[in-house]
C-alpha cells in the first residue's frame, strides 16, 4: 500500500524546519504577520486540493479558521487545556498518565497512516550545512563541543546568565572541551556576555565561538551536529538537537513533564526542582517569578548542571 500524499501548513519563519523532509509532498508557508487575510487566502488554496482528511496538531483560532471546510474529514490532537489549566491554577494533576505532544500527535494520525514512532526528525541539505560554515566561525572537532543555548522566549524559562557563563568557564578549564554558543537575535547579547565572561576566565579563540544570531535556525542545527551534548533550556533550540540526535542537558524551571515537552533522548538529562509545590506556575512560561523568588532557577546550582554534562560526556569516553 502506497504511503499518502502528506501537504503540511506551518508558520514561514520555521518552514526550513519542514522543507525538506522527504515525507512531505506539498509545504505551505503561513506567514502570520499578514493577519486574517493571510489565513483566508491559503484557505482557499488549501480548498482546491479536495483532500480526504485534515489533522490540526494546534487546535488554536488561527488554526481553526485555516481548517474550516478544507477536508472531508477532521481529526485534531488533544492538548488536555482544562487538566493543563487545573495544574497550573490549583496544582491538580490530572496529567501523570498524559502522553508526550509527539505521541499524541501520532496518535492523532495513525488511524489511517501506518506510522511507527521515528522520534523527531530534522533534515539539513548539504549545501545549508556548507553555506552555515562559510559565515560562522568552526571550532576544530579534535576535542568534545559543549553547544550552550541561554536563551529561551519566556523570562522564567532562563536559567541564570552567570550560571550558564561559570558552566562554560568549568568545562573549558576542567574538561577541555570547546564551546559554542547557540541562539537568535534575541539572544545575542545573553551570549556576548556569557562569552566575554567565559573569555575572561582564559578561553582563547580556538576553544569558544558565538553563533548567536549569525545562523538560521538550519543552519544552528547543522552546526549541532558538532557537539557532543548541548546545556540548554526548555526552548526549540532543545528539540531540534534532540532532532539531529544529540543528546540534551535541560534545565526546567516553571514547566513540567506533564506537559509533554520533555526531551526524550535515551541520553537526555533534565534538570528540575520537582519537589517545589509551585511548580508549574505557567505551561509556556512568563516574564517573571509570580512569587518573586523564582527558586526553581536559583535552587539549580553549577556543579548540577556540569555533573550532568560530565555523565554524558564519560559515557562518549572523551
Amino acid at each position: 500500500m502506497n504511503a499518502p500524499d502528506v501537504d503540511v501548513v506551518v508558520r514561514s519563519e520555521y518552514a526550513d524546519l519542514v522543507r525538506w523532509n522527504p515525507s512531505v509532498s506539498t509545504l505551505y508557508d503561513l506567514d502570520v504577520r499578514k493577519g486574517v487575510q493571510g489565513i483566508l487566502r491559503l484557505r482557499r488554496s488549501l480548498r482546491k486540493n479536495a483532500y480526504a482528511a485534515v489533522y490540526d496538531l494546534h487546535d488554536s483560532l488561527r488554526s481553526r479558521l485555516l481548517r474550516w471546510r478544507v477536508g472531508r474529514s477532521l481529526r485534531v490532537a488533544r492538548k488536555f487545556t482544562l487538566r493543563r489549566w487545573l495544574l497550573v491554577r490549583f496544582k491538580i494533576n490530572l496529567l501523570r498518565a498524559a502522553p508526550p505532544v509527539t505521541q499524541r500527535y501520532l496518535r492523532t494520525i495513525r488511524h489511517v497512516t501506518a506510522l511507527a514512532d521515528p522520534g523527531l526528525e530534522l533534515h539539513i541539505p548539504d549545501d545549508v550545512w556548507l553555506a552555515a560554515r562559510s559565515h560562522a566561525p568552526v571550532l576544530t572537532v579534535n576535542r568534545p563541543i559543549v553547544g550552550l543555548a541561554p536563551g529561551a522566549k519566556h523570562g522564567t524559562k532562563m536559567w541564570l546568565e552567570d550560571r550558564f557563563a561559570s558552566v562554560g568557564s568549568r568545562l573549558v578549564r576542567e574538561l577541555g572541551v570547546r564551546i559554542y554558543l547557540f541562539g537568535g537575535p534575541e539572544d545575542a547579547a545573553r551570549c556576548a556576555r556569557i562569552e566575554e565572561a567565559i573569555r575572561s576566565a582564559g578561553a582563547s579563540d580556538d576553544q569558544i565561538a558565538n553563533l548567536a544570531g549569525r545562523l538560521s535556525l538550519l543552519e544552528s542545527a547543522s552546526f549541532m551536529d558538532d557537539c557532543t551534548v548541548l546545556v540548554t533550556n526548555d526552548t526549540g533550540l532543545m528539540h531540534m538537537a534532540s532532532a539531529r540526535k544529540r543528546p540534551v542537558v535541560a534545565v526546567f524551571g516553571p514547566t513540567v513533564r506533564e506537559f509533554g515537552f520533555f526531551p526524550q533522548g535515551p541520553e537526555d538529562i533534565v534538570i528540575e526542582r520537582a519537589e517545589l509545590n509551585c511548580r508549574p506556575c505557567s505551561h509556556i512560561g512568563g516574564d517573571h517569578c509570580p512569587l518573586g523568588h523564582f527558586r526553581c532557577m536559583r535552587e539549580i546550582g553549577v556543579d548540577d548542571v556540569l555533573d550532568a554534562v560530565a555523565h554524558v560526556l564519560g559515557s562518549h569516553r572523551l
